[in-house]
């Protein structure tokens, strides 16, 4: 495969991953305000999209590799 086409993919899965964070985001927003009003340890326990969070980085490391390498092989040696 192609670094431009792995590239392509890799910014397609980060939108998606967006997208579903977008998605939930108000539903987050008031279970975390209800658990911190009603039981403050519970707040500590909601899930903070951690690996979602994680994949997102995980492909933009990706990127910025092929990135890179794609600029080494486009330079004059």
């Amino acid at each position: 495969m192609s670094l431009e086409k792995d590239v392509a993919t890799w910014r397609n899965e980060m939108v998606t991953i967006e997208e579903v964070m977008r998605g939930s985001r108000t539903n987050d927003q008031v279970s975390g305000y209800l658990a911190s009003v009603l039981f403050p340890p519970l707040a500590l326990a909601i899930d903070q999209k951690k690996s979602q969070k994680a994949a997102l980085d995980e492909r933009q490391a990706k990127v910025d590799a092929a990135l890179l390498e794609q600029h080494a092989l486009s330079c004059p040696a």
